[in-house]
């Protein structure tokens, strides 16, 4: 008896590990779905808080992790190799980059 017990309780380990590989798999899936979620929001939201600012354009520096509108004195010691620039607020938020004090 204790020789299928266990037979019993390996199969039950394996069968755990299949769904917990299962799970790791969603699991992934879901921490890549955030940042798609943060998108929509910001895009629905977008048009009208920025709606003026369409022709303007943000910088951002290969090194950092935020953006800056051009005139911004952190904006304008960013190397030209260095510089990024963005079309919309959107995009940079997009690429992972947060708002200097000068966005906001």
């Amino acid at each position: 008896m204790a020789k299928s017990d266990i037979i019993k309780l390996q199969s039950d380990v394996i069968e755990l590990r299949e769904e917990l590989d299962g799970i790791i798999e969603k699991l992934a899936k879901v921490e890549s779905k955030p940042a798609k979620r943060v998108v929509k929001i910001i895009k629905t939201k977008a048009p009208r808080q920025k709606a003026a600012h369409k022709a303007q354009h943000y910088v951002a520096s290969k090194e950092s992790k935020k953006f800056h509108k051009p005139h911004c004195p952190f904006a304008q010691n960013i190397l030209p190799k260095m510089k990024l620039r963005f079309k919309s607020t959107i995009t940079a938020r997009n690429k992972g980059f947060k708002p200097c004090k000068c966005v906001k």
